[in-house]
């Protein structure tokens, strides 16, 4: 789980070993990591990710993202701009 030791400006910097315990957080992010830098809505995600969108798990692994700061939004969600950027630069 992130701790002290592995956040850096408050983002995990071992996102892989948080995602190993975060399985229907990891489906939603696989979502959103498809679509960036697009929003994506929630009952969509749900839909590719074979949860019911109104579900308490489901809703569940959306706040954890949020508070993660791994993706914002609440009736679309897009992942942070920055994880992606760190994996991605962008050429200005």
């Amino acid at each position: 789980m992130a701790n002290a030791s592995n956040l850096r400006d408050g983002y995990p910097t071992h996102r892989q070993e948080v995602l190993k315990t975060l399985h229907p957080e990891r489906n939603v992010l696989d979502v959103l990591v498809s679509r960036w830098p697009a929003a994506v809505p929630v009952d969509q995600i749900a839909a590719e990710t074979g949860y019911s969108a109104t579900s308490g798990g489901f809703r569940n692994a959306l706040s954890r993202l949020r508070s993660l700061q791994l993706a914002s939004g609440r009736g679309e969600l897009v992942i942070n701009d920055a994880l992606m950027e760190e994996s991605h630069p962008v050429v200005r």
